[in-house]
């Protein structure tokens, strides 16, 4: 009866010590990056070359807890071209990878096992920035790009930059749309 007993508290001890804190599960679409900041686009003689800062907070505006990097989408336009947002007719022209995050966890880590505040850490700033140039235009061409980060397993965010180019080389005419 004795070993019973204690079996008895023993499982009642385990199944009632939970924290009693339900956390609701977070869609990994809503923790996909956030825009990525300072976005520019630049026109030159033989293309335009994209410069950007990596978010540092996913799109509900709390710090991120994955990032992958960045895809850049282009989309070649017509006159009657009014699906500019629309995801559909953008090829991937490049994956631009960011691994700041790690970077971060890594710095935070060593902070903790010395004894200091991992809060109080930050990576070198050349890790978030970032530069592409795509010369693969058509002069009298008008184009359209989306610049997108994606988290751990692909998911994309929904929110991102778009662009529009008329490409002429260093007289291109550059739209910033989102």
């Amino acid at each position: 009866m004795n070993i019973s007993r204690i079996a008895f508290y023993s499982l009642l001890l385990i199944g009632t010590s939970g924290c009693g804190r339900y956390v609701p599960a977070v869609a990994p679409e809503k923790m996909a990056p956030a825009p990525a900041q300072n976005f520019t686009v630049a026109p030159m003689n033989d293309g335009v070359l994209f410069a950007f800062q990596s978010s540092s907070d996913d799109v509900r505006g709390r710090p991120l807890k994955s990032l992958e990097g960045y895809r850049l989408y282009k989309k070649n336009l017509t006159q009657d071209d009014s699906g500019i947002f629309r995801k559909e007719g953008y090829n991937l022209v490049t994956a631009i990878l960011d691994n700041h995050l790690a970077a971060l966890t890594e710095l935070q880590d060593r902070a903790k096992a010395s004894g200091k505040n991992p809060n109080n850490v930050s990576v070198p700033p050349s890790l978030t920035k970032f530069t592409y140039k795509d010369t693969s235009l058509t002069r009298g061409q008008s184009y359209a790009y989306r610049l997108v980060g994606f988290n751990q397993g692909g998911v994309e965010a929904e929110i991102d930059r778009v662009v529009q180019i008329d490409f002429d080389g260093d007289n291109s005419t550059i739209t910033q749309l989102r």
